[in-house]
């Protein structure tokens, strides 16, 4: 009898075995494309988080004297980043604020030519941008641990602090000294603010705290800055930062407050920076996240970044420009280090601030208090305390006789008139 052939004992035809082969060569590239884009998205990734990174370098050494003018190329702009500040006449970073080891690798003209991403000097912005267009730029950074003993050289240029020649106090070389009242003595002296830290006398906090709205989203629009410093303004978190665990009667206590708060803003824990004078500009809105139900402060650090004012706060530097000002009030509103009337609410609006940026003491009666420094609104976090200590009750009045009234602000294209106006601050028919 003669045996039967199931279709499984078959052999495959020629066809079939070609039409096998050609889906695994399918397979196979589709394979091989997934792995190579991995690869290259993974190096685009590490560019863009070292290009972050530099630019943060960028804003320390900017804002701790250093001028990086004239410099067009992303190797020129690390190697000045490297240099050290003459220490005997400066205060704040004097040292190198970027690795010794850092160096770019730079792309092939045939690289260039096509649209891989790059990262490039912008001489006009101050900072490094990720771009796929364009001439040779920089493929990747790199370490080179044969690079780590290279001394830094001193850079004789950054000289934007130093010593008054009657040897009172340091100021900056872009500004004329201000009369600013010292936080432990009543008599106003010509340089920067003290930072030793009186001896307040309650331990609550009476004002200055809001609370984040159930949506949890606060919409922040950046209404106005007069010329001058760049400042930065965050919201952080109170949780376990109450008198249980800092003992703010003792100047040790109220110093460790300020360090953690600015610790939760350069690490971005239960913080967020939501307005950077230097990087935004007028009529900026964002919306930003955070826990619904929160309760959250303001602290602004007038003319630098964060993580120098809080190099400057742990190492005892005095420097009114890094003070970190938050929006809490003890006592009457001016105990320090919580000078919550440099926050102003601004007329009926609930939700509109106005910032000096000058630390504000009641005997400090000078001119440069203007309280139009920074100006914003923030929608979807709600006052859950008293009023602040200081009130603009009347926007129009207060404002009319400032310089700034008819004359357009730093980083934008409207005046102070026209700010508030388009703030739903003061009312659109507000005469000139």
């Amino acid at each position: 009898m003669r045996a039967s052939h199931s279709p499984l004992a078959q052999g495959f035809s020629l066809i079939e075995v070609l039409a096998v082969l050609a889906a695994l060569a399918v397979i196979s590239s589709l394979g091989y494309v997934a792995v190579t884009n991995t690869k290259t998205a993974s190096n685009s990734t590490k560019l863009e988080s070292d290009v972050a990174s530099l630019n943060r370098s960028v804003q320390i050494f900017e804002s701790s004297g250093g001028s990086l003018s004239g410099l067009t190329t992303p190797a020129a702009v690390l190697e000045k980043l490297k240099t050290k500040a003459d220490a005997s006449k400066m205060l704040g970073v004097t040292g190198s604020v970027l690795d010794a080891r850092i160096y770019a690798v730079n792309q092939t003209s045939e690289e260039a030519a096509t649209s891989s991403k790059r990262a490039v000097w912008n001489a006009t912005d101050k900072k490094f941008q990720v771009t796929t267009s364009g001439g040779v730029g920089v493929k990747e950074f790199r370490l080179d641990e044969a690079l780590a003993s290279a001394e830094a050289t001193t850079d004789s240029s950054r000289t934007a602090i130093k010593e008054t020649s009657t040897g009172s106090g340091w100021v900056w070389d872009n500004a004329p000294p201000v009369e600013v009242a010292m936080a432990t003595g009543s008599t106003p002296q010509t340089g920067v603010a003290d930072i030793a830290f009186s001896v307040a006398i309650n331990q609550n906090f009476q004002s200055g705290y809001w609370t984040i709205d159930e949506g949890g989203d606060v919409t922040v629009n950046y209404v106005f800055r007069e010329a001058g410093y760049n400042s930065r303004l965050a919201l952080f978190s109170l949780e376990g930062m109450g008198p249980d665990v800092y003992d703010l009667d003792t100047a040790a206590g109220q110093k460790a407050f300020l360090l953690e708060a600015m610790r939760r803003v350069i690490e971005g824990d239960r913080a967020q920076i939501i307005i950077d004078a230097s990087n935004s500009s007028q009529g900026f809105n964002q919306t930003y996240s955070f826990r619904p139900g929160d309760t959250v402060a303001a602290i602004m650090i007038p003319n630098a970044t964060f993580q120098t004012a809080y190099n400057n706060l742990e190492s005892n530097v005095n420097n009114s420009q890094t003070y970190p000002l938050t929006s809490l009030a003890r006592g009457e509103g001016n105990q320090a280090p919580f000078y919550a009337n440099q926050y102003a609410p601004l007329g009926t609006n609930s939700n509109a601030y106005a910032i000096e940026d000058m630390q504000v003491t009641n005997n400090a009666n000078v001119g440069s208090i203007d309280y139009q420094d920074l100006i914003f609104t923030a929608d979807g976090m709600t006052s859950a305390n008293q009023s602040m200590p200081y009130t603009i009750n009347d926007p129009v009045t207060k404002y009319r006789a400032d310089p700034y009234w008819n004359r357009r602000g730093t980083n934008g294209t409207l005046t102070l008139r026209e700010a508030l106006i388009n703030a739903g601050i003061i009312p659109a028919n507000t005469p000139i």
